[in-house]
């Protein structure tokens, strides 16, 4: 009776254990394009993988450090692969090189991931503010500009205005050496009248 009890309690102990690695292998963070949240959501990630880490050993789950790590990788989303492509990179130089054979332990490896995404805050913070510094740039060139066209539109009006005035003198002036010529012309012809008379 015993044994049957004892291998009832085995089973229901194993299927418990499968259902909870089934449940931590299927936690998958997702993309979030604004990174402040990102960073919450990815802290919130591994605390909830941590916690299911820890009630499945005290189950009895002989789950090892590198399968977590496994499992925290391929939970993370596409834009992480770089990261951790580095992250391999780095262990099998240092196995190459004749360094330590023991990967990186699962609290170091949330540790780098959450300091990743702390820099994609960072990085996103740096380019918002370059933006603005940009547009703020491009609207004073803007209006800098805008009041130099100003500037020569007032200034071609001046002289097309001193041009104008200049015009309408040079007409009031015409009439006047007109006239000049004319009384020339009349005290020409009067003085021959004139001499004429006087001759005769």
């Amino acid at each position: 009776m015993w044994e049957v009890v004892k291998a009832d309690v085995t089973m229901k102990s194993t299927l418990y254990i499968l259902d909870a690695e089934d449940q931590l292998l299927s936690m998958k963070l997702g993309e979030n394009e604004d990174p402040k949240t990102h960073l919450t959501e990815i802290k919130l990630h591994f605390q909830t993988m941590l916690q299911c880490r820890n009630n499945l050993m005290k189950m009895g789950s002989s789950l090892s450090d590198n399968r977590f790590n496994t499992i925290i990788m391929s939970s993370l989303p596409e834009s992480y692969r770089p990261t951790l492509q580095t992250i391999t990179a780095a262990e099998r130089a240092s196995i190459l090189t004749g360094g330590q054979s023991a990967k990186m332990k699962h609290d170091d490896l949330i540790a780098f991931l959450i300091e990743e995404a702390q820099h994609r805050m960072i990085n996103d913070e740096h380019m918002k503010n370059a933006e603005i510094a940009l547009a703020a740039h491009v609207k004073r060139t803007a209006t800098d500009e805008l009041a130099k066209g100003r500037d020569l539109i007032n200034w071609r009006t001046q002289i097309m205005m001193s041009l104008v005035e200049i015009a309408k003198n040079q007409d009031m002036w015409k009439p006047t050496v007109m006239q000049r010529a004319e009384e020339k012309k009349v005290k020409h012809h009067s003085r021959k009248g004139s001499l004429k008379r006087q001759r005769q």
